[in-house]
This record gives structure tokens, C-alpha cells and sequence, in this order.
């Protein structure tokens, strides 16, 4: 198939084609684990194709008709109109009870009204107490309006994020960010925005030529094998590491102002990868050996990361990516 693929398209199309299979086989074990056959996948896939054809010619300034989608997608022109017809119906635009907890816990833990004095630990907090005085349904109104109380907390103890105390009655949280079931509506729903936000991320470096106009996009790994002690210690690192700088970023997103809608919201997305080591041609696992470290002192990290001397070769660097419609 890759040779045939070779022979049709430009080897940039191939490459894009490629990266679109890879990014598809982890979603199809979840679909075929969840008993999703492909021609449901395909219908899926050719809504999703419409949807960003309509994208893509809004930013070139065309109509969105009918035939026009028909040319730019290779579909008939009466299943463009199908799909029009109910492009939105499948997807339910609520916000699920599990993301108004994650809510709830993020400012539970940062805002001083609901934390100990000189702690920065979350406070107990009664269901209900008198008006000017925290509890939490104070905390759900506030952050989550449009949740009940009563069944947002049934639904964080069944996930285990809270609990109630039986000596004072008082709910004590007991997990400062939620992780969702697999499989369950709100993890497929991050599931969805996660890696679209990546690749959005993407596309919109592709499509910008300057370089401080683009947005980060970086990420570290290993040249060479871990033994598992070593993989084991990585993750407790990302795990630490990593739970501080999504924290950073949360007590400073949670302490400005919000303005008028505009449409637009920012994040960051952290997550360990562990990716199958590729095999070459003889069938041995190649560059095995550690590469020198990379490590650089204070005083010239400024220096370094402007300059972007990152030795790997294995790594796309997307601030300052190479070829057409970038500085050389």
C-alpha cells in the first residue's frame, strides 16, 4: 500500500496520508473496543471532512456551497447535501457533569475562600450554610451554574474525588483533578478536543510563517531504550513535573478577568507518551546508545533555546519548522 501510495502522490501527500493513519490507529482500537465498525467510522470521517472543507474555504474568502464542497471533498453533491442537513445532530453540545467537577476542583484548590489559611489545602466544606458563608453549593453555583449541587456531588463521589465525612458531614475533597473512566462520554469528549486542539496547534504553525506568531509546540524523549526501573522513574517525574506546571498555569488562568465572549479560549495540553521502538531494515533497534546530554546552564539557556540547538534529528521542531514559507 505505501509503495502504491509513493507512486500516486507527491511524497509530501504520502507523509501527511501516513501521519493520518497513525494518528488513526490508536481511535480505531477504542472504536473496535467499543463495538464501532468502520462504516460508521467512515460516515464520521466524511462529516468531519465536510466540516473542515467548510473551514478551509471560509479562511480563502469562497462560499460553502453545495458543489463547491462536492469538488474540494471528491463526494456526490446529494450526500454533501445529506450531510449539511444534520452536520451538528450526533454531537451533543452540553457540558457534561464531569467537566463542571473538574471545575469545581480546580478552583476549589486555588481560590483562598475555599482553602485553609497559610495551607493552600482545600478546606471541608458543609453542602449548604448560611448566605456569605462557603459551602459547597456555594462553590457549584459559582463555577458551574448550571449544575445542580445536590447531583454534582452524588456524581464526584461515585468517581471518587470527594467524599463525605460521617463524623462531621462536612465533603472533603479527595483529588485535585479528576480522571475520568475510560470510555465514558466526558473522557471521549476530552478525548475529541485533546487531539483536535494538538493538531490545530499544528496546522496553524504549518500556515504561519513567522516564527512569534506561532504557537508552542514541543516535546522531549528518549533517543535510546529504558530499562523499566528507568521507564518507571520517567513517569513518576512527569507525573510530579508535570502536575506543577499544569498547576502554574491553572492559578494564573483562574486569577484574570473573564471579558465578553469572543470564541476563543487558550490551554495547554501535557501528556507522557511511550512509543514502540522502530526496528530497521536488519531487523536491530537502532540508536540504542544515550546521546550526550543535552543539559545547558542558566546563565546560556536563554541563548539556547533562541538559538533552538536542540541536536536531535528525531525531533520537528514546529517553532521553526524548515522548507517552503519559513526563513532559511
Amino acid at each position: 500500500m505505501a509503495h502504491v501510495l509513493a507512486e500516486a502522490y507527491p511524497a509530501e501527500v504520502t507523509a501527511l496520508l501516513g501521519a493520518l493513519q497513525r494518528l488513526l490507529e490508536p481511535v480505531a482500537r477504542m472504536l473496535v473496543n467499543e463495538g464501532i465498525g468502520a462504516k460508521h467510522t467512515v460516515d464520521t470521517v466524511k462529516r468531519a471532512y465536510v466540516a473542515a472543507t467548510i473551514d478551509v474555504l471560509r479562511e480563502r474568502n469562497l462560499p460553502a456551497t453545495s458543489a463547491r464542497l462536492a469538488v474540494f471533498t471528491a463526494l456526490p453533491v446529494n450526500e454533501i447535501e445529506r450531510i449539511l442537513a444534520d452536520l451538528d445532530s450526533p454531537i451533543s453540545k452540553a457540558t457534561s457533569p464531569l467537566t463542571y467537577a473538574a471545575q469545581v476542583l480546580a478552583v476549589w484548590h486555588v481560590d483562598q475562600r475555599y482553602t485553609v489559611p497559610f495551607t493552600d489545602l482545600p478546606s471541608d466544606l458543609p453542602f449548604e450554610a448560611p448566605l456569605g458563608r462557603e459551602s459547597f453549593s456555594a462553590l457549584v453555583r459559582e463555577c458551574a451554574p448550571d449544575a445542580k449541587p445536590r447531583d454534582l456531588l452524588e456524581e464526584m463521589v461515585n468517581l471518587g474525588v470527594v467524599r463525605i465525612s460521617e463524623s462531621t458531614g462536612k465533603i472533603q475533597p479527595l483529588s485535585r483533578t479528576l480522571i475520568q473512566p475510560p470510555y465514558s462520554p466526558a473522557a471521549s469528549a476530552r478525548l475529541g478536543r485533546m487531539v483536535r486542539c494538538l493538531t490545530e496547534a499544528v496546522y496553524t504553525n504549518f500556515q504561519t510563517s513567522n516564527p512569534q506568531d506561532r504557537r508552542f509546540e514541543r516535546n522531549v524523549e528518549a533517543h535510546f531504550a529504558l530499562s523499566a526501573d528507568g521507564e518507571e522513574r520517567f513517569h513518576e517525574l512527569v507525573q510530579v513535573e508535570g502536575q506543577k506546571f499544569l498547576q502554574t498555569l491553572d492559578k494564573w488562568l483562574l486569577e484574570q478577568e473573564p471579558t465578553a465572549e469572543s470564541g476563543r479560549r487558550v490551554g495547554a495540553e501535557v501528556f507522557h507518551f511511550v512509543e514502540k521502538q522502530s526496528v530497521d531494515k536488519e531487523g536491530e533497534s537502532p540508536d540504542l546508545r544515550p546521546r550526550k546530554s543535552r543539559a545547558i546552564d542558566s546563565d546560556e539557556s536563554k541563548k539556547k533555546l533562541a538559538e533552538d540547538e536542540f541536536d536531535s534529528d528525531g525531533v520537528i521542531d514546529v517553532l521553526k519548522p524548515k522548507g517552503k514559507g519559513t526563513d532559511k
